[in-house]
């Protein structure tokens, strides 16, 4: 199980900041596939001690029950069309993504269902720049150390994974409305090919 928590690997050089108001109710939308309730009842009892969020369940989709050549056409690629698993877990995100694109709040949260999600009661420590639109939050990014959460630009993150030879993380991020729209906007002609957090 991935633990979530608020990434924290360097200070931010951006004047202006947003950060979550500790008072208001935070969305998270938690990918589950409807085989696994077990892990849905699991991840949602672990809110309880979460009052500021607030999850909502988005089904996955069952990659294995994917048709062959539906597989080909979100991919364009014959050879990637077999990775059923991982289109399955890209078609989930992107579900998550339509959700969150339909709403009025700043960001909600996205989620994986098998991660620990106890770190996400330190959101309201949070500062981001205001124009960030998805963050990711989990425990495996470089850098990490004690204290005050804080976040970093993208391009700084992807150095310091690249060098570690480790990957953003889809099971846990912050993804703003704007956000998600780009994301479904860019499948128009990027598909549906590659693992969704590094995609």
């Amino acid at each position: 199980m991935d633990q979530i928590t608020v990434l924290e690997p360097a200070a931010l050089e951006a004047e202006t900041k947003w950060a979550p108001s500790a008072s208001a109710t935070v969305l998270a939308f938690v990918i589950n596939l409807d085989k696994d309730r077990d892990r849905r009842e699991a991840i949602v009892r672990q809110f309880d001690a979460l009052p500021d969020l607030e999850p909502h369940v988005v089904e996955g989709v069952y990659g294995r029950h994917l048709p062959d050549s539906l597989c080909e056409n979100l991919v364009r690629e014959k050879q990637w069309a077999r990775n059923k698993g991982t289109i399955g877990c890209f078609l989930s995100h992107v579900k998550a993504w339509e959700e969150v694109a339909r709403l009025d709040e700043p960001f909600a949260v996205v989620l994986e269902d098998d991660v620990n999600v106890s770190g996400l009661g330190r959101l309201g420590e949070v500062d981001l720049p205001e124009d960030a639109e998805i963050v990711f939050i989990n425990d495996r990014t470089p850098g990490r150390r004690r204290g005050a959460p804080a976040a970093m630009p993208m391009w700084r993150a992807l150095q310091r994974l690249e060098a570690s030879h480790g990957g953003p993380g889809g099971d846990g991020y912050l993804l703003t409305p704007a956000g998600a729209r780009k994301l479904l906007a860019a499948l128009a002609t990027d598909y549906y090919y590659g693992h969704v957090d590094g995609r």
